[in-house]
């Protein structure tokens, strides 16, 4: 199992300052490995981002929060597996 933070800013280059991005996100993940073959990973992860140019170029708000699930399934082929 792991669980990860990040915080993250992009500084804007324009005048306006419109490209800026403010973000921060967590991630948790569990890995099962029930035999040298076989892996299976799931992880969710939660991102939350502002920035002025989802408003002005796709008229959404400035501020959204993205959720994400996934579920990996691994079979490895082979004795030397892993």
């Amino acid at each position: 199992m792991s669980v990860r933070y990040d915080s993250f800013v992009v500084d804007s280059e324009t005048p306006d300052g419109n490209g800026a991005q403010h973000r921060h996100a967590w991630t948790v993940a569990y890995v099962f490995e029930p035999s040298s073959h076989w892996r299976f990973t799931l992880e969710w992860l939660r991102v939350k981002s502002d920035t002025a140019n989802r408003a002005l170029l796709l008229e959404e708000a400035p501020v959204a929060t993205e959720t994400q699930v996934q579920l990996a399934v691994r079979y490895a082929l082979g004795s030397m597996a892993r």
